[in-house]
């Protein structure tokens, strides 16, 4: 398929020696050959740079990055090295121990033609890697993924972002470099970065949904983004929300209300919950059927 479109893949990469190759040859095998890799290493320990550095000398279009004097800056700071330095319009994140599909490009391509105006696409993808984890999510990707065919989607991805988030992973994404503009990306909990940048994404774009499994997402304990994950959502969750409302000077009177309003949200899931699906209502850790 011939079109003039070129896509930047940013991959992020710590300590991930076992499994940067398997994503570095998944790039390296695709249907569509107008693309660079960027890998931005972040203070790797391991191996790690050696093995990019080896692909680099292999590929010209496979191209390393580092901070200076190869210091550790964190996630936030590693993908916008990616960013800043991405030669392409279109930007593709690919997590050092996830893989694309041979066609992730040409499907992605192939979608951005047919519909011109989308600036971010996300895809349904094959989990792979810890048996656990992977049973765990299949029933939340099931919920989501009827979300994510609802015609009244758009209108309520933030609605739906503001409770958990709803895009899988960033081995999923791929966005125009131009709408990542003015996003902050001072997360207030790192392992929950991709939460906070969507959320603010969700705003200013609308998100489509691609119904082809075009990742290969490894979940495993050892997932930069596992730790703390919960916490790490929750914590976006009101850093957004105090963002909004202190950065229009003229809604800053509503701050007090807001924390009062979290506090208050905070108290009443503490004291007491359901369980539709179990059927059960636990008040002070008390467990009732109904």
């Amino acid at each position: 398929m011939e079109n003039n479109i070129k896509f930047t893949i940013i991959t992020a990469s710590y300590n991930y020696e076992n499994y940067i190759k398997e994503a570095i040859e998944s790039v390296l095998n695709q249907t569509y050959p107008n693309w660079e890799m960027l890998v931005i290493d972040d203070g790797s320990k391991d191996n790690s740079v050696n093995i990019v550095n080896e692909y680099c000398q292999k590929d010209e279009r496979i191209k390393l990055l580092q901070h200076e004097n190869g210091c550790n800056k964190g996630l936030a700071e590693t993908i916008q090295l990616g960013i800043k330095n991405a030669n392409a319009n279109w930007i593709v994140f690919l997590e050092s121990d996830d893989s694309l599909t041979p066609d992730y490009l040409e499907k992605k391509l192939a979608f951005i033609i047919s519909n011109p105006k989308t600036e971010f696409i996300f895809s349904d993808n094959n989990i792979i890697g810890s048996k656990e984890k992977i049973e765990a999510y299949e029933d939340y990707k099931v919920r989501q993924q009827k979300r994510y065919l609802k015609p009244d989607f758009h209108k309520n991805q933030t609605k739906y972002m503001k409770k958990f988030n709803i895009i899988p992973t960033f081995s999923c994404v791929a966005l125009k470099k131009e709408i990542m503009e003015n996003i902050n990306f001072n997360s207030p909990v790192r392992a929950a970065l991709d939460y906070y940048l969507w959320l603010q994404l969700s705003k200013k774009t609308k998100f489509l949904y691609l119904d082809e499994k075009l990742t290969n997402w490894r979940r495993h304990e050892g997932s930069y983004i596992t730790t703390h994950k919960e916490k790490g959502f929750k914590a976006a969750r009101f850093e957004y929300e105090k963002f909004k409302i202190t950065a229009n000077s003229c809604e800053k009177l509503l701050l007090p209300i807001f924390y009062l309003k979290y506090i208050i949200t905070g108290l009443r899931k503490t004291l007491f919950k359901f369980n539709l699906k179990r059927k059960t209502l636990t008040i002070l850790g008390k467990e009732i059927n109904f």
